[in-house]
């Protein structure tokens, strides 16, 4: 009977033991799966707050980009509205100018006209033009008549805009334009400048004579409130 008591005690420890042994395996799984899923969640925020991350440096880059369009559009605007203020100004410049060069021309005389000059004007282009005057107009005639015809060349070139920007050729406009408005000097070939006072006698132009038309250094004013 003591023995089968006995028996009975052992097998109660074996199996409490044994029961022990399989919690703390199954708490030790627990405590391994447990510790899998925090670390698979902070590994998934980690990625999600990285996403967060790129998508806002994203976003900023965009928002940057299109901030830098924008800039970029109103740059280009206000260059528009200056050089169509500018245009419209030395049109208004130049059409004043041509206005009193045209008064000052006067009309050709006839071919053997007494005291007729036959003047070759070459200008700094390869355009070259003749025209006849007599020994008595004034020097200011001559003058005038190379603004007229630079005034021709300045718009047949037209604005920038409308030519597309060609750097040749709004420098050569800027020439025309300036010596549209006077800024220019009558020169013989070879030789200095010749005053524009007095008349064609004065300045010992008589018969053929071919004078250079030498631009001089010009820039149109900007555009602005006058």
């Amino acid at each position: 009977m003591e023995e089968s008591r006995r028996e009975f005690e052992e097998l109660e420890a074996n199996q409490r033991a044994l029961d022990f042994n399989q919690a703390r395996i199954e708490s030790a799984a627990g405590q391994a799966l447990r510790d899998k899923q925090q670390e698979e969640f902070e590994a998934c925020l980690a990625a999600d707050q990285q996403r967060d991350v790129e998508r806002e440096a994203e976003a900023e880059k965009a928002r940057g980009v299109e901030k830098e369009a924008q800039q970029k559009a109103t740059e280009e605007e206000r260059q528009q509205l200056q050089e169509r203020e500018q245009a419209a100004r030395s049109q208004t410049n130049v059409e004043a100018a041509v206005e009193a060069a045209l008064r000052a021309v006067g009309p050709e005389p006839a071919q053997g006209a007494e005291g007729v000059c036959l003047l070759a004007l070459q200008f700094p282009s390869s355009k070259r033009v003749q025209r006849r005057f007599v020994s008595s107009d004034k020097m200011e005639a001559v003058a005038a008549f190379v603004q007229v015809e630079a005034s021709q060349e300045f718009a047949a070139l037209g604005p920038a805009k409308e030519r597309g920007v060609d750097l040749d050729d709004e420098a050569a406009r800027e020439m025309w334009e300036g010596i549209a408005l006077g800024h220019f000097t009558l020169k013989r070939a070879y030789e200095g400048p010749i005053s524009r006072e007095g008349t064609l006698a004065d300045r010992g132009i008589a018969g053929m004579e071919k004078l250079v038309v030498e631009a001089e250094d010009y820039l149109p004013s900007p555009a602005g409130p006058p």
